[in-house]
């Protein structure tokens, strides 16, 4: 009896070991996600002050401005 409550154990924590694993793709494919639409937001914004949106110096603006 005690071996198959082991066993019995030894295969709960096999399960939450897989879906820990399955949570933890899929955070990270989340955060890729979120980084990819980071760097989209800063291409549009750095975009959207061009020289032409700099003022009459005509100078571009820094990602550091920004």
């Amino acid at each position: 009896q005690v071996e198959e409550e082991l066993k019995a154990a030894c295969s709960q924590q096999a399960e939450q070991l897989q879906e820990m694993g399955r949570r933890e793709h899929l955070l990270h494919s989340d955060l890729q996600r979120a980084g990819e639409q980071l760097e989209s937001f800063k291409t549009r914004v750095m975009q959207a002050c061009s020289p032409s949106a700099a003022g009459s110096t005509g100078e571009s603006v820094t990602e550091q401005q920004v």
